[in-house]
């Protein structure tokens, strides 16, 4: 069944030098199904983005048989010896279990220490036998901790780039090491990383699993220290509140920073604390926490506020802002905000007016609960009082289908009450009668309405 997986590999052609970049993709459910992608190119060149490597020549294909393991460990030995000088290893596939992660364990085994990035899974490396010490790129899928504890030791030295998604627990954390004069270091030295995404697994998790998965006894009370002196793009999502992330120490030259349904672990913000340039990007997704939010209204202000150390900011709120206290909101220097859920309009409208630095407003859903409907009849007068904002583009996507009669009166008003409005994207459903209302207005009292960019969003 193998075969016709090296027609490309004839041995009276000899070993393939030039080729550095191997792709392994499984593209069926069970992983029978196998690609491969040997890719010619010099190890000194960029490393491609994935759409390069899809423009290369169409791979071989061959279907591997479940049960043959003999077979498989053969395949990989001869695709490693006609591609001696593989040093960047891709599997894209889901299945642990799968023949083609089996493949590319016998690849990785071979190829083992001149790897210097792959992109797979836990799996995938198991049968590495010594320490990986060449890697600049890992991108790892570890399967919610499954094989975690089998992996190789991973030197961090070398390390520029490191992705790890479906993370559960701190065990991955112990898999790096240090190398050199950090060995002495009470932690792991991440000396030359500089892009780090963590996703960790969405999982509820009972006091018993949590102490299992995320047990610190055996560091300090805060867990293993991991230290980041060269980081520049930090992004982590669903953080739980004992990860060892929370107590690591990050560079002062970070510059794009994003944290994603982290609620209660805001903390992360204290690496931004200490900053004396400007980072380029801030990007916060969270909800409003319910109960005692002082640390969300201190890490929030903190990150929009007057001091501010970032030249672009976003928050996303995936809870109705209503729960909030506006009182205790300091987000003056916050540029752009996405609500995805229903707010009411009295409530929006009452927050956008505290953001004097906001851009790019982007909406859901708004209810009508409370709304002085004077507010309509100015809309009909064509002579609204303005909105004090500096919002120059607004998005309604109106993803919970609400189909409110009251919403299309909405939008209207806040194109006559938003000053500054340059770009108005809206849902399909409201096309028509927003049409109308710029061209019935646009050509009578209000000629700037033509000015506006409008998109539809379906």
């Amino acid at each position: 069944m193998l075969n016709t997986l090296f027609d490309h590999l004839s041995i009276e052609q000899g070993p393939w030098t030039n080729v550095r970049v191997l792709k392994v993709v499984s593209d069926k459910d069970d992983g029978s199904l196998l690609y491969t992608h040997p890719i010619d190119r010099d190890e000194q060149q960029p490393e491609p983005a994935d759409d390069t490597i899809e423009q290369q020549p169409e791979p071989t294909n061959a279907a591997i048989e479940q049960q043959n393991v003999f077979q498989i460990a053969s395949a990989a030995a001869k695709i490693a010896a006609h591609l001696p000088n593989v040093h960047r290893l891709y599997f894209l596939g889901n299945d642990a279990e799968s023949c083609c992660s089996e493949f590319v364990q016998h690849l990785s085994a071979v190829y083992g220490t001149q790897l210097g990035a792959f992109t797979g899974n836990t799996s995938a490396l198991k049968r590495v036998p010594t320490q990986l010490t060449q890697l600049t790129k890992l991108e790892l899928g570890l399967n919610g901790g499954l094989d975690v504890d089998k992996l190789p030791s991973i030197c961090s030295e070398t390390l520029r780039h490191l992705k790890l998604t479906e993370v559960l627990g701190n065990d991955i954390w112990h898999c790096f090491a240090n190398a050199g004069n950090d060995m002495e270091i009470d932690g792991v030295l991440f000396h030359n990383l500089e892009k780090l995404f963590v996703s960790y697994k969405d999982v509820p998790l009972s006091e018993e699993q949590g102490n299992m998965f995320y047990s610190s006894s055996d560091q300090n009370s805060r867990g293993l220290r991991l230290y980041f002196p060269k980081l520049v793009c930090l992004d982590v999502e669903k953080c739980p509140s004992s990860s060892f992330l929370l107590n690591a120490e990050a560079s002062s030259a970070l510059k794009s920073f994003r944290i994603t349904d982290c609620t209660g672990q805001l903390e992360l913000t204290k690496h931004l604390s200490k900053y004396k340039d400007p980072v380029d990007s801030v990007v916060v997704s969270t909800c409003a926490p319910a109960g005692d939010a002082s640390a969300f209204y201190s890490a929030t202000s903190q990150l929009f506020g007057g001091k501010s150390c970032a030249i672009f900011t976003s928050l996303t709120l995936c809870s109705s802002p209503e729960m909030l206290d506006f009182n205790r909101i300091n987000w003056i220097q916050l540029n752009k905000l996405s609500i995805f859920t229903r707010v009411p309009a009295v409530v929006l409208i009452d927050l956008i007016s505290r953001l004097p630095s906001l851009n790019d407003l982007a909406l859901s859903a708004v209810t009508m609960e409370g709304w002085d409907h004077q507010k309509e009849s100015e809309v009909d007068n064509e002579n609204c009082e303005p909105i004090s904002t500096t919002i120059t583009k607004v998005y309604y996507n109106d993803i919970f289908m609400s189909g409110d009669s009251s919403t299309p009166e909405f939008l209207k008003y806040l194109l006559l009450a938003i000053p500054n409005i340059a770009e108005f994207a809206f849902s399909n459903e409201y096309f028509h009668e927003m049409l109308k209302f710029v061209q019935a207005l646009g050509h009578k009292s209000h000629p700037h309405l033509f000015q506006i960019r409008y998109d539809i969003l379906c």
